[in-house]
């Protein structure tokens, strides 16, 4: 049996197949009252998404990073996630975060079938500065 290679581009078909399901649970909670913006790859191999729930005056940013090689997991999910701060999503009145009180901030690097997620919650304070707390949700 001869040996078949595999170009490059079908190691990211498991990365694919995470984010079709993200994007299919994030439209799915437009039913519970929460409003889901995708934007599309970038060059950068970022995708970043937006959920807002107007009623709950909360917001979820989540940006998703493509790495390159299994060992830069962890060093790419820091990189996702600085990447929300240094871009001010945080500030951004055209997202629909004008109103929002809570934010839960995300980033997730994913190589093949290997995932790594790491993540801020932060609340609005009576001086509108965003502050960074420990996660109620996550509270046993």
């Amino acid at each position: 049996m001869a040996n078949v290679r595999y170009p490059i581009e079908s190691q990211k078909i498991p990365e694919r197949i995470y984010q079709v399901y993200l994007f299919g649970l994030c439209h799915a909670l437009c039913w519970k009252g929460w409003e889901a913006t995708i934007e599309p790859r970038g060059g950068s191999d970022y995708v970043d998404i937006c959920l807002v729930s107007k009623t709950l005056r909360s917001a979820v940013l989540i940006v998703l990073k493509s790495s390159k090689q299994k060992q830069d997991i962890k060093k790419d999910v820091v990189v996702a996630l600085g990447h929300v701060g240094n871009d001010n999503y945080r500030n951004l009145v055209g997202l629909g975060l004008a109103n929002v009180q809570r934010l839960r901030e995300y980033g997730i690097a994913s190589y093949g079938f290997e995932l790594f997620i790491k993540g801020h919650y932060l609340e609005l304070s009576s001086r509108n500065e965003s502050v960074e707390k420990d996660d109620p949700a996550m509270e046993t």
